[in-house]
């Protein structure tokens, strides 16, 4: 797993997103044991999206042949509730000898319709792999922030201020250059 975020509410999360990436040598079959995101996800009925460096080929998802490790994940995808993304034959890896699609959006089938426009940007990535791009339709909800005042740390808040108020300038001249700062 290179990374995973969870959005929440209260007590369960509203969407967790995750990137992987499937080493050379990983045993497809046994997937659901290396991805934690996946096993949990589907245990709490959690929606999943998730980024994959796949290092697979299948004409499925839009590369120029099929591999034996691309027949593997098509069959193991198959068992899960996962579809695939990706649109097109618009290669998402580029290196000195050719451009392929081994990089795949998923979701889980909840949701299949929070993803649109998804393409491959040709934005410049420094990278043999070229970014994803995809529009969310589904509103996210704002976040409040709340600080609790009795956990603050009034010691290190004490000392930082007093670290601030060293370049504080405590006379500012005329109130014409106050209304000036």
């Amino acid at each position: 797993m290179v990374g995973m975020s969870e959005l929440k509410k209260p007590r369960r999360a509203n969407l967790r997103v995750s990137g992987n990436r499937l080493e050379p040598g990983v045993v497809l079959s046994r997937l659901s044991h290396r991805n934690p995101d996946l096993l949990s996800s589907r245990r709490r009925s959690i929606p999943l999206k998730l980024g994959c460096h796949a290092n697979t080929h299948q004409t499925v998802w839009g590369s120029s042949d099929t591999n034996g490790r691309g027949d593997a994940l098509l069959q193991y995808l198959v068992t899960t509730s996962l579809y695939i993304m990706n649109r097109g034959r618009e290669p998402t890896f580029y290196n000195s000898v050719r451009g392929e699609v081994i990089d795949l959006t998923m979701c889980t089938s909840g949701t299949k319709g929070w993803v649109g426009s998804w393409r491959v940007s040709n934005e410049p990535s420094l990278s043999h792999h070229r970014y994803i791009q995809f529009e969310w339709k589904k509103r996210c909800l704002k976040t409040r922030a709340f600080r609790n005042s009795r956990k603050t740390d009034w010691a290190y808040f004490r000392k930082n201020l007093r670290n601030e108020l060293q370049f504080f300038k405590p006379s500012f001249g005329t109130t014409d250059e106050l209304d000036h700062i």
